[in-house]
């Protein structure tokens, strides 16, 4: 059954520099599909460009937003569920 689960908070105590962490729960997502049509699995999966087929994966991720809701993927921390 494919399903992509996406729950967690966000944190404005700093405005300037605002968090999330989120849990993460693809399964079987169409990786190129997801590549074709996310601008973030494209910037932190470029090799995903030339993958076919279903992927699954947990993971609990965090970092900062920039002003337009963005995660800053320089701030990124992401750790397998």
């Amino acid at each position: 059954m494919r399903s992509l689960i996406f729950s967690g908070d966000y944190d404005t105590r700093d405005m300037k520099h605002p968090r999330f962490d989120v849990d993460l729960d693809i399964k079987e997502l169409d990786i190129a599909k997801a590549y074709k049509e996310m601008k973030l699995v494209r910037e932190l999966l470029p090799a995903a460009g030339d993958a076919e087929g279903m992927f699954s994966v947990a993971y609990k991720i965090k970092g900062e937003l920039l002003p337009d809701f963005y995660p800053k993927t320089e701030t990124l921390i992401a750790l397998e569920k």
